[in-house]
């Protein structure tokens, strides 16, 4: 009997629209899958870039719509943590000169740790984002004027910083200064205190003659000796051999090398002679004649400076520069660019600044209490002698002799109370008690003047104003800063270990002994850095 054929399997409408949807869950469910993948992998390739792009191009501020990008900002930072790292190994090598002195070797340890406080990320990222901002206020006002730095002097400023002048090295020029003087009214010159004078006392000096003999007793002999300390050997070049005399005193000067000794031998006894001298000396005249011999050293020749040795020169550092501290030529020409630009607003800014500046002179007399302070301007305004007064009150040692004479001043150099009753009074005028964190002044003015400022002066006060421009153009501009920085900022160079255990090693001695000298360990030498 036959077999029954296959029955063939009939596919219903239901069926077939389950199959749909099971085909349509599989594509939504690797469309899903495509799609968290490729979120993950743009989520990587963004991290990447955020790290690697985006965040360098971040600015850390913007002046007036310019940005200043996070890359340049990190490039400066290192280049100013650069600095001060050299700055501290320069005074460490130096300080090794000091091994026997403890107090210099603290005080240099001062100076270390105030470097590495200043290396704190905070600190050094601060100081950068307020130099960069500066920065560009200073470029935007150059290009409102017209001014510019130009290549050559770009080129020229570079050159010079490897310490390479093909015109010739600049040599510094001595100035000469004219102090100010005052005219001084028949008022002034009856206030200025009188100028205390050293008193002569006679002193008693023995004198050894050698033309007189006079030997009371054969068997007693008075000898004088002197003998000349070595001194230290220094060598110079003179051009001439200078005798020395028994006209002039041996005096051993850092000129020669020589240690003679002259002695003198007498069978007479001293006779002690009054001589009125402010310094007693014992001398005595030798019996022959000593000779202080030069010696000639050759001078060396400086090897020339030739262009090829500073572009190898150059070109060694720059690269050293970007392998070991990613800062580029780029990031050093910027540097110059900015002081020269600097310079150059600053001259424009401050052409018509004058030399000179309202200085009141003063005298004062300090004392602790407020008592004792009423008492002494009453005994003042009775007619009391200032001068007197001062010398036996005022309890500011630097000048209490002198009738407390601070000199001439301009404002900005004393406490604010202490300067605003200053400049207040008239010549002659005495002010009532003053209070102000060192105590009570009583105050009098000798002379309100306009008077010239010397170079240093002129320099300290040209860099106040021109401070005072930048604040006034950073307020009148629009400067948002991004806080970003400070999670960016680099942390890179750092002072070398054995800089960082001398400072610790400083600071425990100094805690510990503070009223002892204390040898400090011998310091191993830092490599430089370029």
């Amino acid at each position: 009997m036959a077999k029954n054929p296959r029955k063939q399997t009939v596919v219903t409408k239901k069926h077939q629209a389950r199959i749909e949807r099971e085909r349509q869950q599989t594509r939504y469910i690797l469309m899903g899958s495509g799609a968290i993948l490729l979120l993950v992998v743009g989520l990587i390739i963004y991290g990447v870039l955020d790290q690697t792009v985006l965040r360098a191009m971040r600015p850390v501020a913007t002046v007036n719509g310019e940005r200043i990008r996070t890359d340049f900002f990190q490039a400066q930072t290192r280049y100013a943590r650069y600095m001060l790292v050299r700055n501290a190994e320069s005074t460490y090598q130096f300080l090794q000169m000091f091994q026997n002195d403890p107090n210099t070797m603290l005080q240099f340890a001062g100076e270390l740790y105030q470097i590495q406080n200043q290396l704190d990320p905070t600190t050094t990222g601060e100081q950068v984002v307020d130099r960069l901002v500066e920065d560009a206020l200073i470029r935007q006002e150059a290009e409102r004027r017209g001014i510019t730095v130009t290549k050559e002097e770009l080129d020229k400023a570079f050159e010079g910083a490897f310490g390479y002048f093909p015109g010739g090295t600049p040599t510094a020029t001595e100035t000469f200064e004219q102090l100010p003087t005052s005219t001084l009214s028949q008022l002034q010159m009856t206030l200025i205190p009188p100028t205390p004078t050293a008193t002569i006392t006679p002193t008693l000096t023995a004198t050894a003659t050698p033309t007189v003999t006079a030997t009371l007793t054969p068997t007693f002999t008075a000898a004088a000796t002197a003998t000349l300390p070595p001194s230290p050997t220094a060598m110079v070049v003179l051009t001439e051999t200078v005798p020395v005399t028994d006209t002039q005193p041996l005096t051993p000067t850092h000129t020669a090398t020589a240690t003679p000794t002259a002695t003198a031998t007498h069978t007479s006894t001293p006779t002690a002679t009054a001589t009125f001298t402010a310094t007693p000396t014992e001398t005595a005249t030798p019996t022959e004649t000593a000779t202080a011999t030069a010696t000639y050293t050759a001078s060396p020749t400086p090897t020339p400076f030739t262009f090829e040795a500073y572009q190898t020169i150059s070109a060694d550092t720059l690269a050293q520069f970007e392998t070991d501290y990613e800062i580029t030529e780029e990031d050093l020409l910027y540097v110059i660019e900015a002081q020269l630009l600097r310079q150059k607003i600053s001259d424009v800014i401050l052409a018509d600044l004058p030399q000179t500046e309202e200085q009141v002179w003063a005298l004062h007399i300090l004392v602790a209490e407020e008592t004792a302070a009423n008492d002494l301007y009453t005994r003042i305004q009775a007619g009391e002698d200032w001068s007197k007064l001062a010398a036996e009150n005022s309890t500011d040692t630097s000048n209490k002799d002198k009738g407390g004479d601070l000199g001439w001043f301009g404002k900005g150099k004393m406490v604010a109370e202490f300067e605003q009753t200053a400049f207040a009074l008239e010549i002659g005028e005495t002010s009532k008690p003053v209070k102000t964190d060192f105590g009570w002044h009583i105050i009098r003015v000798l002379g309100h003047e306009d008077r010239p400022l010397s170079a240093s002066e002129f320099d300290t006060l040209k860099n106040t104003k021109f401070q005072e421009w930048l604040d006034q153009q950073q307020e009148n501009s629009e400067v948002e800063i991004d806080q970003i920085w400070m999670e960016v900022v680099p942390t890179t160079p750092t002072l070398p270990d054995e800089i960082v255990e001398f400072i610790q090693y400083a600071a425990s001695a100094q805690q510990q002994q503070q009223q002892q000298q204390e040898q400090l360990p011998i310091l191993p030498p830092v490599e430089p850095s370029p």
